[in-house]
């Protein structure tokens, strides 16, 4: 983002005083600024708002605590379905009736793909892109015209982040954009192309979340497979692997969505060389049916994803293998569904995201015929989130009694000063299944042993290791020694 400078501009009209928000009298010195984000959608978005909550923190404002009322209300949007857009607009309304705050900015993707719809709620302040935010647009609260070119919001990449406000593990973004032309997708119109971040750049972020706390880091990008494309050294993914692997002091990484072909056999060696790297690959499959795939305009057959299956589940130890599915998408018979239905059985996935087909306008797949009835699209749903249960407990049920390393959250309310009492806590282990546990509340934030004593419904439920916990301690004093 570079070092554009923010400030409040004066207050809008019926805004309270400077001086006397929160209370604070004329004679004191200024309140200080106080700012909330609302953040939809993946993982680089999360990216997005915490560039936005580093720079205005850089610039004076501090982030609201809960239920106070912030001046600066961020709504960071998602549009890569009809249903993400409508959450979108609804927290605006809200933000716009009940948080408090003098200023609603609009940002995000679906302020790129529909500003006039943020722009003509009444209230907002400004629908801002993200280039604009990050070239101090927030500075002016300027309205942004509705029909102007916003392709300017697909160029430079912004500075790297620090940390992740209240998370326990961080994403960092190397690569954004996308070329591909899936038919459904409208990502590539508000994202932009494909273009991906300089090793030492990478290496530089990994390095601070590192320092500021973050045991596990997860590696992210809208097409992160073609990580490397357009840098003159032409990097792949496994040295961006290699890379972040390499920094003092890293527990844990993770690698978001990939696609399934684009799992290399090199990247499969890497992440089964080094425990660190967990085994865990979320490969969209999107449909089971040829057919479909090939008027979706993926790049593969029900056959590549399969192999790819394979080759990962031969190479690593049980991963946990998760997707994402659309079902009704323009043509998609019984038949097709029931291809669907068989490929995800054969692949034995344990998590499936499933998203009814939604028509995204300015995509191909919008103005495709044969489009599936509402009432046949739910039936279809529901058939496939049976099948997502069963296989879900399926592959939890086979790590009773063994030992799993959740990353802990706190959940429960500590009734100590020091943090020592025992509280819920959870988190998800390293092939990403969910799981529950007590522990001290200062466990929060640390990958923890935890004995799984049940399977509930695809969740864990355990208890801390405690020998394990001591010899995980050990080995880390010994190591900093």
């Amino acid at each position: 983002m570079g070092a554009t400078s923010l400030t409040l501009p004066a207050m809008r009209a019926g805004g309270p005083p400077m001086a006397l928000v929160g209370g604070t009298s004329r004679s004191r010195a200024p309140v200080q600024r106080t700012f909330a984000i609302a953040t939809f959608g993946c993982k680089v978005n999360q990216c997005d708002s915490q560039l936005i909550r580093e720079h205005l923190t850089r610039s004076g404002w501090r982030e609201a605590a809960v239920g106070e009322r912030p001046q600066l209300y961020v709504v960071n949007t998602c549009a890569v379905t009809a249903f993400a857009v409508k959450k979108c607009r609804q927290a605006v309304r809200r933000a716009l009736r009940t948080s408090g705050a003098t200023h609603v900015i609009v940002t995000g993707c679906a302020a790129i793909s529909e500003p006039e719809r943020f722009s003509a709620m009444r209230g907002v302040t400004a629908v801002l892109t993200r280039d604009e935010i990050s070239k101090g647009a927030l500075s002016g609260f300027a309205s942004v015209p509705a029909s102007r070119d916003r392709s300017a919001d697909r160029g430079s990449f912004p500075t790297g982040i620090s940390g992740f406000s209240r998370r326990t593990r961080a994403f960092l973004r190397i690569q954004d954009g996308c070329n591909a032309a899936c038919a459904y997708c409208i990502v590539p119109l508000v994202r932009g192309p494909e273009r991906s971040r300089p090793l030492s750049e990478i290496r530089s972020e990994a390095e601070r979340l590192v320092a500021a706390g973050h045991v596990e880091i997860v590696l992210t990008g809208i097409h992160m497979g073609r990580y490397g494309a357009g840098l003159h050294d032409r990097p792949t993914l496994v040295d961006a692997v290699r890379c972040v692997l390499g920094v003092p002091g890293l527990q844990r990484l993770r690698l978001s969505s990939i696609e399934a072909v684009e799992v290399s056999d090199d990247l499969l060696d890497v992440m089964a060389s080094d425990e660190r790297v967990c085994p865990h690959l979320h490969l969209p499959l999107q449909s089971g049916d040829d057919g479909l795939l090939a008027m979706m305009n993926r790049s593969y057959t029900v056959a590549d994803f399969l192999d790819r299956v394979r080759r990962a589940k031969e190479r690593l130890v049980r991963p946990a293998i998760t997707t994402d599915v659309i079902v009704g998408f323009p043509g998609e018979t019984e038949a097709a569904f029931a291809n669907t239905l068989a490929a995800c059985r054969e692949a034995g996935f344990s998590r499936i995201h499933i998203f009814p087909f939604s028509p995204r306008p300015g995509t191909r797949a919008a103005e495709m015929p044969g489009r599936v009835a509402p009432g046949v699209v739910r039936e279809r749903v529901r058939q496939l989130k049976r099948l997502a249960a069963l296989l879900a407990r399926t592959y939890a049920d086979g790590f009773v009694g063994e030992v799993v390393f959740p990353l802990a959250e706190h959940r429960g309310v500590s009734d100590t000063a020091d943090g020592s009492a025992r509280v819920a806590l959870v988190g998800w282990s390293e092939r990403y299944v969910r799981t529950e546990f007590t522990g001290p509340a200062h466990f929060a934030g640390r990958i923890v042993p935890v004995r799984v004593t049940a399977s509930v419904s695809g969740r864990l439920i355990g208890t801390i290791v405690s020998d394990m916990l001591a010899d995980r301690r050990q080995s880390s004093v010994s190591a900093t020694s």
